[in-house]
């Protein structure tokens, strides 16, 4: 079903705001508030007080404030992510300006930054804790088993533009590195628990205590299941260890394991009738993760950092069953050189083992593969005048098994002439190395039945890999300004433009008659795409009054895909995938000590070439403390209309479904 008319949809959207701004000024304030409302008012306005001081790591690997970051940097606050009221990472995502979030069905999402989006997005690097839970098989994320304790969740931050100097290869338009709380934050037992329409039933508990003065733990385990065609079911755990073992030395233990079940109703080819079968597939989703990092303070300022993880996933689909073993070592060393020049530097090392078990629909060249990757990052920050002008120069080296060395340097420029405005400025150079099945896999996608052009006979088409060992390559040029105008408002504004060469681009092969009884018919997977891309994002944030917060942004961009050759079937078509215009607002109201309520409306532009119309939605969420340790809340999502369409067709064919509306209900419990 369509989305109802704008037209329609604005009366509700204007009175929704006008009630909430009505009981903003009607609520009175007085100076014997409870001590629960006072935190409360005081969480809201973090938002803004304290939006250009927040410590973020991922822009250059070491804490610095929002307003030193020469980068087009959103950090979504743990606050945020409880009173959108949403219930998963992919949904929280939606809050960032230039994040491309399309929901595909009930387990999965397309999620991209600045464009190129699909269910295999593959140029954005998502890291959680350091950790990259990007699947070198596809060059993407899974994100149907991307799960953690969201109470647990200290900040996300989303990077739009690209990390590779630091981060390396496939942090082409994007980097999102979402940050856990330490153990000493998540001390004592949280127990939450509710379901709803979709969210069918869902609870969790966590448990944080102290072994001694200088070690800290939390354990925590949580499941859920969702009322969908695809019976989606997971349960997941794990802890963290923080020990404090000097006062120059911290030692951090972290893990999580997981288990579940989805499903999918996917498109099983075949040369006889019925030719196309959509069959009702289950996934069996397994995996764990284990990370020890050591930090050790050498002087003032002077640090090293030293990171291991290993990560294991399994995929046991209709299409494939695929397992990652992964292994990850990354050393990091900052120092000042001087009072100008502060200097870091770092090393890493990655091994990857693949096992890949074909099916009709997939298979690959190589069904076990070992990948290395060795890198080495340096980066210079030049204080040519102080506290007012930062120059950044940094690169990254780094070897992989296809493309071999690829060097990723960039470089930044940050003006701070007052305490409430900078201005900031880059040029950047990222690659993405192919995956493996670009490397040599074959996806069946579908067959088409039997006509006069080809005979009588039924035609199979198949996409090829085999694109060889060039890496797609962007160019990004960036400039932002952030400015406090007023103690009550911020606004950050970045523009960028960016040229990609070598990009994946699918042309039509040659059809070959198999015996007597069928064609093939290839679609061919090249690198010679070219494309620009420009555009801009503005977010807001203001403190209408002592009670009621806004969170506001806007994003356009627009792209232009150019073939060599001169004639592509496919890939140009990825100029109407991509919605041109996108705008969110957030309202959050203490209407009084022990009640909150929060709105969220969300604008997305039509694209064309999956013929997915503009929609409007609005989410809320209402909450009650009828004691200073219990949460009651309520929310609903998607109440414009009763469902809308996301996204549109992919690689492998399968049954989208449109998003529908709904509501669920939640209580937490601290102790």
């Amino acid at each position: 079903m369509n989305p109802m008319p704008l037209k329609t949809d604005l009366p509700v959207i204007v009175f929704s705001f006008f009630l909430c701004t009505s009981l903003a000024n009607t609520t009175e304030l007085t100076n014997d508030l409870a001590q629960l409302g006072k935190q409360q008012k005081q969480l809201i306005k973090l938002n803004l007080n304290d939006l250009l001081n927040l410590q973020v790591t991922s822009v250059s690997k070491k804490p610095q404030k929002v307003s030193k970051s020469a980068a087009a940097i959103f950090v979504i606050t743990h606050q945020d992510i409880k009173r959108s009221g949403v219930t998963s990472i992919p949904e929280a995502l939606r809050m960032a300006p230039g994040i491309d979030v399309a929901k595909i069905d009930d387990n999965k999402w397309a999620i991209s930054a600045r464009g190129f989006n699909g269910r295999f997005a593959n140029k954005l690097l998502v890291l959680i804790d350091g950790r990259s839970i990007y699947t070198p098989f596809f060059s993407g994320v899974n994100w149907d088993v991307q799960d953690t304790l969201l109470e647990d969740i200290d900040r996300i931050e989303v990077i739009r533009g690209p990390g590779a100097s630091l981060w390396g290869a496939n942090a082409v338009n994007g980097v999102i590195n979402i940050i856990s709380k330490t153990a000493a934050q998540t001390q004592g037992g949280y127990v939450m628990a509710g379901g709803g329409s979709t969210e069918k039933v869902f609870g969790g508990f966590r448990y944080g205590g102290q072994i001694n003065k200088s070690m800290s733990y939390r354990l925590y385990s949580k499941y859920f299941e969702r009322e969908t065609d695809e019976d989606w079911r997971m349960g997941q755990g794990g802890g963290r260890l923080d020990w404090n073992i000097t006062k120059t030395d911290k030692l951090t233990v972290q893990g999580d394991v997981y288990h579940g079940d989805t499903g999918d109703v996917v498109n099983e080819p075949s040369i006889t009738v019925p030719y196309n079968t959509f069959i009702r597939s289950k996934t069996k989703l397994t995996g764990g993760n284990i990370i020890l990092r050591w930090n050790k303070q050498l002087g003032v300022d002077e640090s090293t950092a030293l990171q291991i993880y290993y990560d294991y996933i399994g995929n046991d689909t209709y299409e494939m069953r695929l397992e990652h073993s992964t292994l990850d070592i990354d050393f990091q060393h900052i120092l000042s050189l001087n009072d100008s020049h502060d200097f870091s530097w770092g090393a890493n090392y990655r091994f990857v083992s693949t096992d890949i078990e074909n099916s009709f629909i997939i298979t690959s060249d190589a069904p076990r593969t070992d990948t290395h990757l060795v890198s080495l990052f340096a980066q210079n920050e030049w204080e040519i005048m102080q506290d007012e002008l930062i120059f950044t120069l940094g690169s990254k080296i780094e070897h992989n098994d296809f493309s071999g060395f690829e060097v990723q340097p960039s470089a930044r420029i940050l003006w701070t002439p007052t305490a409430e405005q900078s201005l900031w400025a880059s040029v950047s150079r990222a690659v993405r190395t192919s995956s493996l099945s670009e490397q040599g896999g074959v996806i069946n996608q579908q067959t088409q039945e039997p006509s006069a052009a080809s005979g009588g006979l039924p035609v199979l088409v198949s996409i090829m890999g085999g694109i060889g060992d060039a890496s797609e390559e962007l160019i990004a040029y960036e400039i932002g300004y952030r400015i406090k105008p007023i103690d009550e408002i911020s606004i950050d504004i970045a523009a960028f433009y960016n040229v990609y060469n070598n990009l994946r681009n699918f042309d039509l092969g040659s059809a070959d008659l198999v015996g007597a009884t069928h064609f093939i018919q290839t679609i061919e997977t090249h690198t010679d795409l070219s494309a620009e891309s420009y555009g801009a994002e503005l977010a807001l944030s203001w403190n209408v009054l002592d009670n009621l917060h806004i969170n506001a942004n806007y994003s356009y961009i627009q792209m232009q895909l150019h073939a060599k050759n001169g004639d592509s079937d496919f890939s140009e078509n990825a100029e109407n995938q991509t919605p041109h215009h996108k705008f969110s607002i957030r309202s959050s109201l203490n209407i009084m000590p022990s009640m909150d309520w929060d709105l969220w409306l969300r604008y997305v532009d039509s694209v064309p070439d999956f013929q997915i119309p503009s929609y409007i939605t609005m989410d809320t969420r209402l909450a009650w403390r009828p004691a200073k340790a219990i949460e009651l809340s309520v929310t609903a999502q998607n109440l414009l209309d009763s469902q809308h369409p996301e996204f549109g067709k992919d690689i492998i064919v399968s049954q989208h479904r449109e998003v529908e509306r709904g509501i669920y209900g939640k209580v937490e419990w601290r102790f």
